[in-house]
């Protein structure tokens, strides 16, 4: 009975736990995950959800503005005439959930959390809750009907994407050969950034099987280095493989495995980092819109990039003009090589997380120990972006061009996006 009593207390103290805008984010990322998101298609929700978060708060707080006239074709917000009818933070987290709940599949796991943040409101004797929810509703229908305007439907209907039979051109690789992932995902409505910054990257070394030239270099180098990596190497490319669904074959069986995003991977790492500070609620939620909104932008750009260049992978190269057994130390993905996703969208996120937490800022990344992955601790963002980057190298997946270049373009991103939008 004792047990029993002491389970009761325990579930009764979950319950009525409140609910903070990290645990808010930490919940939508658990339905990204369980509903199995492409990359792209993640740091596209975690954008739309942060920045009805944000715009929900803003107008409770001084200091903060909308962001409407500043990111693309974005509409005027619902304005509060009477701010003492609003509880501004509930509002934030309920914007929040709405907005996610648009784009999941699984809808009723983010109601659940509704349900029970709602709880607590009740029970805690949250004033104006009725009036703040449906402020809340009306922040979030506006940022969904904006959302329906970006070009994302269209890239629903088109054309499955069509192999080019060229030796430079990228190839589907096994053990699945699966088809290229949101080929048109470059054609999306950006957040911030123009046509300039997005294409602004320096182009991918020629191709060439001749042994003195650049790219063949560049490939021997992550053959070589795949081949002698050491424990560190190997712990660094598991930990940030952020393979939102991978297959492992043992024997016939197929065992999948879902992970983070890396979009998801990096506010992991903001939301560590701001509780570690005891960042305000308002200022959270402006962290969370601006890191998402670039890397949001980082994925359009790249995968602009990637299509428009069509780069093979090393797994393809290697396997054809140095060693048919090779094989990365991680599945190669299914899109093209140039430029590397992780690298554009960690130097983005690490600069607009730089620019508003501070520099040289220790933190510990523990998100992946549910995957029994120790935590790693860094120095500083950019100390994270930068083996973000590097990880791809060992793990065999990407040329050393594709790292820096893709680095350097996603610090344009994200300096661009802080430019133009940041409270300064």
């Amino acid at each position: 009975m004792k047990y029993l009593l002491a389970i009761l207390l325990l579930l009764t103290i979950k319950l009525n736990a409140q609910t903070t805008i990290h645990d808010a984010f930490n919940d939508v990322t658990d339905v990204i995950v369980h509903d199995v998101f492409s990359a792209p298609a993640a740091s596209r929700i975690y954008a739309y959800s942060a920045i009805a978060a944000y715009e929900a708060m803003e107008q409770g707080y001084n200091k903060y503005n909308s962001l409407h006239g500043k990111l693309n074709e974005m509409p005027t917000i619902p304005v509060v005439k009477k701010l003492n009818k609003i509880d501004f933070d509930v509002a934030g987290i309920l914007a929040c959930y709405y907005t996610a709940q648009h784009f999941v599949y699984s809808e009723q796991i983010l109601n659940e959390k509704i349900e029970s943040y709602l709880k607590y409101c009740q029970t805690n004797n949250k004033k104006n809750l009725n009036s703040t929810i449906d402020f809340a509703h009306a922040v979030s229908d506006s940022i969904i009907k904006w959302s329906q305007f970006d070009n994302y439907n269209n890239t629903r209907s088109k054309a499955r994407y069509s192999l080019i039979n060229e030796p430079y051109a990228w190839q589907p690789t096994g053990p699945d050969y699966e088809d290229a992932v949101e080929p048109y995902w470059g054609e999306l409505r950006s957040f911030v950034i123009d046509e300039t910054t997005s294409k602004n990257i320096f182009p991918a070394p020629t191709f060439s099987t001749d042994s003195n030239a650049l790219f063949y270099k560049q490939a021997l180098e992550v053959y070589y280095v795949s081949n002698n990596l050491t424990i560190e190497q190997k712990a660094i490319a598991d930990f940030w493989d952020d393979n939102p669904y991978s297959v492992t074959y043992v024997g016939h069986l197929q065992l999948g495995k879902k992970k983070i995003s890396p979009a998801g991977h990096w506010l992991s790492i903001a939301s560590a980092a701001m509780m570690e500070k005891e960042t305000p609620a308002i200022k959270a939620a402006y962290v969370y819109a601006l890191a998402s909104i670039s890397m949001a932008d980082a994925f359009i750009a790249c995968w602009h990039i990637k299509y428009a260049t069509n780069l093979l992978r090393p797994e393809t190269y290697i396997k054809k003009y140095i060693n048919p057994a090779w094989q990365p130390y991680i599945a190669t993905p299914a899109f093209p090589e140039y430029s590397s996703g992780h690298s554009t969208i960690s130097a983005a996120c690490a600069t607009i997380l730089t620019h508003c937490l501070g520099d040289n800022l220790v933190f510990t990344d523990s998100i992946l120990t549910a995957n029994n992955l120790p935590a790693r601790i860094f120095n500083s963002f950019n100390a994270a972006a930068n083996e973000a980057s590097i990880s791809r190298l060992y793990a065999g997946i990407h040329f050393r061009a594709a790292l820096e270049n893709g680095s350097s373009h996603g610090y344009a991103i994200g300096n661009y996006i802080l430019d133009k939008i940041a409270e300064r």
